[in-house]
């Protein structure tokens, strides 16, 4: 809700200033929602998970300007891979919202993907922002570890949420 909110707010602002910004914004907030309301594909490539994050950057890097930078780094070996939808853009959200939103001077979100050994694939979601303390990054951790309340309470509910996909997957 609050990206939802912050976004209508940004276009709104636009309307006047930069029309052709504002259509783009809206664009681009249309199809990433889209991608968010079919219930029915549970899988997609990771070409289309990577271009629901590049819909959802779009917005970001309007909101952020120069404050925010993206980098992507995916080999393509795997942009044909099946994965579950929606699986990276709540951990890019979380380096945004969590990592870069608050820093003076903005920074940067790293998203990476690779193979690995088999069928096996790596992913990375990493940002310069002001990061966790190492106590609540193990709280974060143990959590994610653990079911039921314990997880509810102590973890986001972005990663819990991809972990518990995973974990099901």
């Amino acid at each position: 809700p609050h990206f939802l909110f912050n976004t209508l707010a940004s276009v709104s602002s636009l309307i006047r200033s930069q029309p052709e910004t504002a259509r783009m914004v809206v664009q681009k907030l249309s199809g990433l929602l889209r991608k968010l309301m079919r219930t029915d594909e549970q899988f997609v490539t990771l070409r289309e998970e990577l271009e629901a994050i590049d819909e959802y950057l779009a917005i970001e890097v309007v909101r952020f300007g120069p404050r925010l930078s993206v980098r992507k780094t995916v080999s393509s070996e795997t942009l044909d891979v099946i994965v579950p939808s929606l699986l990276l853009q709540p951990l890019v959200e979380n380096a945004i919202y969590h990592g870069i939103k608050n820093k003076r001077a903005g920074g940067r979100v790293q998203v990476s993907g690779r193979r690995l050994e088999g069928e096996r694939l790596e992913f990375r979601v990493a940002d310069d922002g002001c990061g966790f303390s190492p106590e609540r990054l193990a709280q974060v951790r143990a959590a994610l570890a653990a079911e039921g309340a314990e997880a509810d309470r102590d973890s986001g509910f972005g990663l819990r949420n991809v972990n518990r996909r995973i974990q099901l997957y």
